[in-house]
């Protein structure tokens, strides 16, 4: 569940209507952000599994030396 920072309402607007897109809440309180992003931007976006450390850290350098958008989460 989402909660706002100050005056920030946009945050909980945008979840709701994530999970009106999926028909619940509950479907979308384990999913995956890069895919929010896909679909909310309409951009593309991947997801990475790695068992290494050192590897994800290369992946999210290179993607910030473009400016890409991140998120991570384990």
């Amino acid at each position: 569940m989402s909660k706002p920072h100050e005056n920030e309402l946009w945050v909980i607007i945008l979840e709701k209507a994530w999970a009106k897109v999926h028909g619940t809440y509950m479907r979308i309180q384990a999913g995956f952000a890069y895919e929010a992003f896909r679909d909310l931007l309409g951009a593309p976006a991947y997801g990475y599994k790695t068992k290494e450390e050192k590897d994800m850290f290369k992946i999210m350098l290179k993607a910030n030396e473009k400016k890409y958008m991140l998120c991570a989460s384990c």
